[in-house]
This record gives structure tokens, C-alpha cells and sequence, in this order.
């Protein structure tokens, strides 16, 4: 009988750059609907819907362009990480920095729909 050889040691697994993308894509898209509840979350407080219904003037806008130029960099963060082709090493760093750089900017929209009803 011929001993069976030892299976191969299990290698670290990397996201692949279809599964990158397509992370990427996903949670651009969910975005939209996690700011929508985000929003509803902070309007059913007590204070937001002081703000809501008599509009009250302790009542704060969101910051002048805030919300506008995270969601602008969500999605140029979103473009890079689609486009951007993996030949190389530094390529796929690059296009996982956009990555990394978009959950952060996509969790900062988040909280910035939270902290203002």
C-alpha cells in the first residue's frame, strides 16, 4: 500500500478582486437605505420629533456640506475600488485602501444621519 500523502497546509485567505468589488458595490448601495433608517432612528427620539413636528430652533441643520461630500467620496472611493485593476501588488493595496477609505467614509455618513434629526 502507498501511504497517502499529508494534505496541503491550509493557505491565508485573501479577498480576490471580483470579491472586493463586489463588497464594494454592496455597500455602496446599502448605504442608501442605512442613512434612510439611520434618519428615522434619529427622528423618533424625543428631540427629533420636537424638531420634526413643531421645528423647534434648538433644532441643528447637518453641518453645511458634510452629508454632500462624504457620499461624493463614498462614491469616488466606490469608483476607484471598481475600476482599478489588480495586476499588481501595489495596484490591489491601492484598491484595498479605496476600499478601506469607503466603509469608513459610508460608517461616517451613518453617524453624522444620526447625530442630527
Amino acid at each position: 500500500m502507498n501511504p497517502t500523502p499529508p494534505p496541503p497546509a491550509a493557505q491565508p485567505t485573501t479577498a480576490t478582486p471580483p470579491d472586493i468589488r463586489r463588497w464594494s458595490l454592496n455597500s455602496a448601495v446599502l448605504l442608501i437605505p442605512a442613512v434612510f433608517m439611520a434618519g428615522i432612528l434619529a427622528l423618533s427620539t424625543e428631540r427629533g420629533s420636537r424638531c420634526l413636528t413643531y421645528g423647534d430652533d434648538g433644532c441643528s441643520p447637518w453641518p453645511a456640506g458634510t452629508f454632500s461630500w462624504t457620499v461624493i467620496g463614498v462614491v469616488l472611493a466606490c469608483v476607484v475600488t471598481i475600476a482599478l485593476p489588480a495586476r499588481t501588488r501595489r495596484l490591489h493595496e491601492l484598491r484595498t485602501a479605496a476600499f478601506a477609505l469607503q466603509i469608513l467614509l459610508e460608517a461616517f455618513a451613518v453617524i453624522v444621519a444620526l447625530s442630527f434629526p
